[in-house]
This record gives structure tokens, sequence and C-alpha cells, in this order.
């Protein structure tokens, strides 16, 4: 089934405003706390010692003092760091143990939170190809989900409904190629005051 995502890890929790990214993705007071980095499609080189984390997704704090800046560094193998810098923007994983990059991506442009080319040297650090990108709404994640696996989220792909005793927010996305949906159920408690890693 994967990893859980929501459990234990607050939403929304403001964090200092990122005046770089103010108010091109957040409205002053709104910069967020916490947010994810997720990395797909890389693929292991011979100095990389660990397979490489593809669709997992790192919890990310602001660093203190540095407001444009997340770091991911709770999992003992990875750490990852998203840096919005004015007119450049940085995504990257790294393997602790020996230090080598897994994915690398610099863009020559302010507040980018999508990074669709692994910039690595091929094959000189731990993994080379794929994406990364950063989530800091609950909604991105199932439609990065969709993106990454080639589904599109449905105009309108939220909707209430009701299950005997329970209150549940479902989010759908579907590829409409072969006809295939994915409903996110959600419990709307838990989806409103937690995330897990």
């Amino acid at each position: 089934m994967g990893t859980p995502i929501f459990k234990d890890y607050p939403l929304w929790e403001p964090g200092e405003d990122c005046t770089t990214c103010t108010p091109l993705l957040w409205t002053p007071g709104e910069t967020p706390l916490k947010g994810w980095l997720m990395f797909t499609g890389m693929t292991k080189c011979p100095a990389g010692e660990k397979t490489p984390p593809n669709d997992k997704f790192f919890r990310c704090t602001q660093r203190f003092g540095q407001p444009c800046v997340w770091d991911a560094a709770e999992d003992p193998d990875w750490r990852a760091m998203l840096s919005l810098a004015p007119g450049t923007s940085e995504l990257h994983l790294i393997e602790n143990s020996t230090n080598l990059y897994y994915f690398l991506s610099v863009i020559s442009s302010s507040c980018v939170l999508k990074h669709p080319e692994n910039q690595t040297v091929p094959c000189v650090e731990g993994a080379n190809g794929g994406r990364g990108f950063a989530c800091f709404e609950p909604d991105d994640i199932p439609r990065e989900l969709g993106l990454h696996y080639h589904f599109t989220t449905l105009k309108g792909n939220r909707f209430d409904r009701s299950f005997p005793g329970l209150d549940y927010q479902v989010i759908r996305i579907a590829n409409k190629k072969d006809k295939t949906n994915i409903l996110f159920l959600v419990d709307s408690e838990e989806f409103n005051e937690h995330i897990d890693t």
C-alpha cells in the first residue's frame, strides 16, 4: 500500500515569511512551516550504495533563520533540501553514507516547486534521471501522484459523500484514456489535523 502520509504532523502551520515567494506562492503570513519533498524515476549509479527512494515523501521543515529553505533530515539514510532564493530554485537529495547526490536540480527562476529534470552528472553521482517536487498543501499529493502515473485530476475532483457513521473527504483522479478512476478517501478530521511520513 505504500507509506502513509497523514498522521501526527500538523497541517498548514505558518512559518516565517519567505519574502522571495510572497506573494508569488503565498500571501503574507501564510508561508508554510512544513511540507513534503518527493523524488521519482531515479536510476541508481554504480557509485551509489542505496536504491533510490523513488516515490517516497520526505517531511521537510523551514530552516530557522532562512525562511526560503526547507530541510528534510529525519531519515537516517537521506537528506533533502528545497531552496527558493531570488532568481534560483534548488532541490536536492543526498545519500548520507556517501554524501553523493541522487537528485540535483537548479533552475534559474524564483519559486519553482516542480523540478522536471535531474541534473546530476550521469553516473558520477549516486543516481541520475528522474524528477522531484515539493508539496505544501495536502491536495498537491494526489495531484502529483496522478501526474506521475499519467492521470489527470478531474474538474470538480473533490466532492462530499456520506458513509454510515463516518465523514470522509473524497479526492478523485482519473485517466481519461482507459477510463480508470482512483478515489482517495480521507477522514476529514485526521486530514485537517495530522500528517505522517
